[in-house]
């Protein structure tokens, strides 16, 4: 017996080496990814299965050299950051919806897509896209399609400010309201109309005609995502409208209606996700510069070339 067990032993030893070579390569290697949710949210140990069972088994090998990070913040919206690390690319990608388990499972869903293709996370203009998946597919292994990103979205604006330049006072106020779209993140363009409704002209201290504008105008806004729900960048805009006179007492005279124009530049903060508060310094370049006269008295009130102001307005996103 003990030459038998002698005799075996060194087989059992190879063949038990050998298990382990065969076994080995076959062993996935774990994917670096760090998760911060909030406590609704869930956990890396729950999400981690659902990661796992998305990922191609053909690139097991190539994980160790790539880092997931995934981070959700809670507001009106649960907005999900997506960054992908790999072979010295990296991307992001941006999902959010109304529930964060939603929100979880897209944001796997867009790194399963970019494990996939590596265009994808080198070029962060590239959305990438889902495949179907297989009809007999488990039903553990369905996932919700992405939610909206912030492409082809329509936004309403409507604000109250103020703007210097006009007339005898040193500031007057000016109503807008607008729609934009969202063709890109960082990019909205859209149409605004603008209106200062009382415009005070006065001769030699004395008020004696009253004007008003109406402009319409072409607006394009750039603005960065700088944190949480705060955006920072600026708008051009290029204001065409009418400015019209009327006498106080003097219907006969101050009767008037002059062609406007300015190109506006205003700095801007937007402050929200979905309702947004909209904060502007406004800066008018006038391109024509009305002028009124009243019979017997001359030109009444002044047109500066160039006028000051600002804006507070609400911005809603309506899709």
């Amino acid at each position: 017996m003990r030459a038998l067990a002698a005799c075996v032993r060194p087989h059992l030893r190879v063949l038990a080496l050998l298990s382990l070579l065969v076994a080995a390569p076959c062993s996935a290697q774990p994917l670096d990814l760090v998760w911060r949710a909030p406590p609704e949210c869930p956990t890396l140990d729950e999400v981690r299965p659902i990661l796992d069972a998305v990922i191609p088994h053909e690139l097991r090998e190539t994980l160790a050299e790539t880092r997931v990070t995934i981070e959700i913040v809670a507001g009106e919206q649960y907005v999900a950051t997506i960054r992908v690390e790999r072979d010295g690319h990296v991307g992001e990608r941006v999902v959010e919806g109304t529930r964060c388990a939603e929100v979880a499972r897209s944001a796997l869903i867009v790194v399963s897509v970019a494990l996939g293709d590596p265009e994808v996370a080198e070029d962060p203009e590239i959305e990438p896209a889902v495949e179907p998946e297989p009809e007999d597919t488990t039903p553990d292994h369905e996932m919700p399609v992405i939610p909206i990103v912030v492409y082809e979205r329509w936004a309403i604006d409507a604000g109250v400010g103020v703007i210097s330049g006009m007339g005898d006072a040193p500031m007057v106020p000016r109503l807008s309201i607008g729609a934009f779209r969202g063709v890109y993140p960082a990019l909205w363009v859209g149409l605004r109309a603008q209106a200062v409704p009382y415009v005070a002209l006065n001769h030699e201290g004395e008020r004696v005609a009253r004007a008003s504008t109406l402009t319409v105008a072409p607006v394009a806004c750039l603005m960065a995502h700088v944190r949480g729900s705060v955006r920072v960048g600026g708008c051009l805009s290029a204001e065409v409208g009418l400015t019209f006179a009327r006498g106080l007492g003097l219907d006969e005279n101050a009767h008037g209606m002059r062609g406007y124009g300015a190109i506006g530049i205003s700095p801007t903060m937007v402050l929200g996700r979905r309702a947004s508060v909209r904060i502007s310094v406004d800066l008018d370049v006038r391109i024509t510069r009305p002028r009124f006269e009243v019979t017997g008295l001359g030109e009444v009130g002044q047109t500066r070339g160039v006028g000051f102001g600002g804006t507070c307005a609400f911005f809603f996103w309506a899709s």
